[in-house]
């Protein structure tokens, strides 16, 4: 999800510049909006300084009374806030700042706050709240004619609805965006502009279309630095790789996404990034890495209480437990996940059963605190009572006491003359009784000793075993680091330095070197050689050198530890020569600890590390399970960057290749334009029932196919805007069914028009051919003798609906969703008929349809016919743009073409002839019946200047020279 809005990164030119302007005499006021504008230049990217300098700002505005200073300051708290995940916070904040802003009438600091609630909603998961205030900025946005606002909004609005998967809404909310960014010439919105529409591809599975997009955004951010916004795009080309099960550029784009949202302080997007790394490990078979980062993502993700991301990542993690066989702790996941489910939908419900709960237990302990009262009071009674009795029997206990007492005295007296002896006898066997205590005593205090040595050693075990554990720790997160930095690099130089340098950190290194295998010749050359902490030259070994231990590496697939390279060698290498093992002689004195690991992915080996130290047992378990673990991480980047190499050098050939295609496709496309001109305007003006007039009909449909292919492409790249004027919809479908008429009277078909007196809001042009587009796919595909009905009619406030419908065959269900993919054809129906088209029609169809922000369709029933629709706004009232000309007269003055090309005219001719040129300049050469028929209406035969001019302009004309035909109109206008 794309946090759509401000993605300003901080200009420290621009924070120079406003720090340089508190140095000089300015008012109070001034140093407010200063202190505004760095605390702005901060909010995206340091929390801590866009306090400090907005606190500056309130207190001064607080002092000199100025509200629009204290709305502005408490704004960049507030998004300082939202950008740290911390949405409820940030929603107290933007309270605050529409309070005071409504107190001062401050339109745009109401705007701004409305906007940023509608983040911190959207963010929380309540899109109906969030709608709720972009519309409320919007709105405001509106009334100040603020355009760089009303892309904002409307590319959080469009963030909404893509939240809620109406995708096509949002795409029409996006293309606003990207129209007004490239109005007011905005970089930064063109980019998420491009972003989001990639985004909306990716979710539509057009892949190829969403990295076309995202590409351009990601070019974009990269120049311009925005961190926020790149960060989205790599997360979102990731994404787009890892739907296409290519891991190991899912695994680059990732890792990049995750080094700059650790660079932000993003923890929500890190946590997304890391869920979405867990997900590639697995893929990858790398359990132990898709763990760590899995749990590590939950955790951010329960934080910043997102719950579709703490979702996703719950669910992928039960897939890694299944997967290591681990079923309690999936089945746990899978119970977690259902709930997170279920607690989406219901979390409503959930509420007033929390309420009602509360209730009934506040009534409970009201009735029972009222029972124990009344319990308490009768109790008091009853003791009062039992005392009154009680104090009675005191006297006569007493007396009784007493004599029993004197009764005790005189027996004891007799007695314990009796007790004194016998006291003695006791005594003796006390002593006994003691001694023979002492001895069990010291018997115990033996095994009590015994036992607190065992526990002394067995602490000191699991001493040993937590510094083992921390050890291990410690190592995972080193190979963490080591891994992501490694994975995300495609230079492969750059690769082989910085596993140099992480090596470096956790073992000695004396000698180094990576070397890489390939087959033909198989060969291993060390493409990195690193002797005593110098860089040497790179070398090649044949891999028939049995006498090298990288050979017997690679040859065995299987890694060589050596702490005392003189005994061990030979377990490796028979003819072992000291001189000769590392391939070099360079060295002042030999190594004595070594280890070979070969790089392996996917059961291939790719090359070989080598490590020398020194000393002899340089190297422990720990360093050998390490360098083993990281030689994953190397084999994946070496692998990565072979693959980025040879996907440069592919892109680079297919988009040299489209280019040249596409290029081709122009090209013929206007060398063809000339002569169809020629043909249409020679063939012009014949019999219907001639063969020139058949002629000249074909002719405009293969002129129309031609502009068909020019414009589709155009409308793809965004480089073809429609000019939007209120156009009455029974005119534009009179002027497309004049077009296919000779087509319909071929199968003797007729065209039924209902069409009730609406205004639509389109481009003429593109419209008419839209409907001329879907007339000829239904008289193409109806019976003979049949009618086509063409209606429009208004479907709502803001839009129209315009439906062509046939009674012919049929679409089969199967194709009914694939008519307006670009070169589709409908193969055959289920009586064996074929058709076949360019299948470029349609598409343009679709295309110029959504670029009015409307929607095409299809309904089709086999046997039973179909309905082509498509929606467009509907345009105001009043007059429309629909141009009437006179009728045309007789040109006989064709003879006089060839005259002198030299073309001069006083002023008052260009006055005259002014609103003439006013109209000719909304056709282009190749639309040669509208300019012919302006033409034959401009009647010039007692002025000669005029006549020449109207001369020249018709053979540029039908010699179809684009140049001279605007000169001529550019030149008076």
């Amino acid at each position: 999800m794309l946090r759509a809005s401000y993605a300003y990164t901080q200009d420290k030119a621009a924070i120079d510049s406003l720090q340089q302007l508190l140095t000089l005499p300015v008012t109070a006021k001034k140093t407010v909006d200063i202190y505004n504008k760095i605390a702005e230049q901060y909010k995206s990217s340091d929390s801590t300084y866009t306090a400090i300098y907005a606190n500056k700002a309130i207190y001064i505005a607080k002092k000199i009374s100025y509200p629009i200073g204290i709305a502005d300051a408490y704004y960049n708290i507030g998004w300082a806030t939202f950008m740290t995940d911390s949405y409820t916070k940030a929603i107290e904040l933007f309270d605050q700042v529409i309070k005071v802003s409504q107190s001062a009438h401050y339109l745009k600091g109401t705007a701004n706050a409305y906007s940023g609630l509608g983040l911190c909603y959207k963010f929380k998961g309540d899109f109906h709240k969030a709608l709720e205030f972009f519309f409320k900025a919007l709105k405001i946005d509106e009334q100040l004619n603020n355009q760089r606002g009303l892309a904002i909004r409307y590319n959080n609005i469009g963030l909404v609805l893509k939240s809620q998967s109406t995708y096509n809404e949002a795409l029409v909310y996006y293309r606003k965006v990207l129209n007004i960014a490239k109005t007011i010439g905005s970089k930064r919105l063109t980019a998420l502009g491009y972003s989001n529409i990639g985004d909306i591809y990716y979710r539509q599975t057009h892949y190829k279309q969403a990295i076309v997009f995202l590409q351009k955004a990601l070019n974009i951010t990269t120049n311009t630095r925005n961190k926020i916004l790149m960060a989205f795009d790599l997360q979102k080309m990731g994404e787009v790789y890892l739907a296409q099960k290519n891991q190991a550029q899912a695994l680059y784009y990732f890792n990049q996404a995750l080094h700059i949202r650790q660079q932000l302080g993003a923890q929500a997007r890190r946590g997304e990034t890391l869920i979405s790394l867990g997900k590639t490990h697995h893929l990858l078979g790398n359990q132990a890495m898709a763990l760590q980062c899995l749990q590590e993502g939950i955790n951010i993700a329960q934080k910043a209480e997102n719950p579709p991301i703490l979702q996703e990542g719950v669910k992928a993690l039960a897939d890694v437990y299944y997967h290591l066989g681990n079923y309690k702790a999936a089945f746990q996941q899978q119970v977690l996940f259902k709930q997170l489910s279920d607690s989406l939908k219901d979390e409503q419900v959930l509420k007033d059963f929390t309420f009602e709960k509360a209730r009934l237990k506040f009534q409970h302990e009201k009735d029972s605190l009222q029972l124990a009262q009344e319990k308490q009071q009768l109790t008091l009674k009853v003791k009062i009572k039992t005392q009154q009795s009680m104090l009675n029997l005191v006297g006569l206990v007493a007396v009784l006491v007493v004599s029993i007492f004197l009764l005790i005295l005189f027996l004891a007296k007799q007695k314990s003359n009796q007790k004194l002896t016998k006291s003695n006898e006791n005594t003796l066997q006390a002593n006994e009784e003691i001694l023979s205590i002492n001895e069990s005593l010291r018997a115990t205090l033996e095994v009590v000793e015994k036992q607190r040595d065992e526990i002394k050693k067995q602490q000191k075990e699991l001493s040993n075993q937590h510094l083992q554990l921390e050890k291990a720790y410690q190592s995972i997160k080193i190979l963490n680091v080591a891994g992501q930095e490694i994975t995300s690099i495609l230079d492969l130089p750059k690769v082989l330095d910085t596993v140099y340098a992480h090596v470096r950190q956790f073992m000695e290194v004396t000698n180094f070197g990576i070397g890489l295998y390939t087959d033909h010749p198989q060969t291993l050359e060390y493409r990195l050689v690193v002797k005593g902490g110098s860089t040497a030259h790179a070398y090649p070994i044949d891999m028939s050198n049995t006498n090298q231990f990288a050979v017997w590496c690679i040859q065995h697939q299987r890694p060589i530890l050596m702490n005392d390279i003189s005994s061990d060698a030979f377990h490796y290498i028979q003819d072992f020569d000291p001189e000769a093992y590392l391939a070099t002689t360079s060295l002042t004195h030999l190594p004595q600890s070594a280890i070979y690991m070969p790089l392996l992915i996917k059961g291939k080996v790719v090359g070989v590390i080598v490590v020398h130290g020194d000393q002899k047992q340089a190297y422990s378990p720990h360093h050998f399970n390490l360098l083993r673990n990281l030689s994953t991480y190397v084999a994946i980047a070496v692998e990565n960057a072979n693959i980025h190499e040879q996907m440069d050098e592919k892109n680079r050939a297919l988009e040299e290749l489209g280019k040249f295609k596409q290029q081709m496709a122009n090209m013929i496309a206007h060398d063809l334009k000339n002569p169809l001109n020629n043909i249409i305007g020679l063939s012009e003006g014949f019999a219907k029932e001639s063969i020139q007039y058949n002629i000249h009909q074909s002719g405009l449909q293969m002129l129309h196919l031609i502009i068909n292919m020019l414009d589709t492409q155009k409308l793809e790249e965004a480089e073809l805007q429609p000019k939007k004027e209120s156009e009455k919809a029974s005119a534009l479908v009179a002027d497309a069914r004049q077009q296919v008429e000779w087509l319909a009277h071929t199968k003797n078909l007729k065209i039924i028009e209902k069409t009730s007196h609406l205004n639509l809001l389109a481009d003429k042009e593109l419209i008419t051919r839209v409907l001329v587009n879907l007339l000829s796919n239904a008289i193409k595909y109806s019976t003979s003798n049949s009618d086509i009905l063409v209606q429009a009619e208004r479907i709502d406030e803001q839009f129209a609906k315009v439906c062509i419908t046939d009674t012919g065959l049929g679409i089969p269900a199967g194709d009914v969703g694939k008519v307006f993919d670009r070169f589709y054809q409908v193969q055959s129906t289920p009586q064996g008929q074929q058709w076949y088209s360019t299948g470029i029609g349609l598409t343009f169809c679709k295309l110029a349809v959504e670029a009015h922000g409307g929607t095409i369709g299809v309904n089709s029933s086999m046997n039973l016919g179909s309905t082509f629709w498509f929606t467009i706004p509907l345009g105001p009232p009043g007059k429309s743009s629909n141009i009437v000309v006179a009728p045309p007269t007789v040109d006989e003055h064709l003879k006089k073409r060839k005259q002198s090309m030299g073309v001069l005219l006083n002023q008052e001719d260009q006055q005259y002839l002014k609103p003439w040129l006013q109209v000719l300049t909304q056709y282009e050469v190749y639309q040669l019946s509208k300019v012919k028929a302006v033409l034959k209406g401009m009647v010039f035969q007692k002025n000669s200047s005029l006549y020449n001019w109207k001369l020249e302009l018709e053979k540029a004309l039908y010699n179809s020279n684009e140049q001279k035909y605007k000169d001529l109109i550019s030149k008076y206008i």
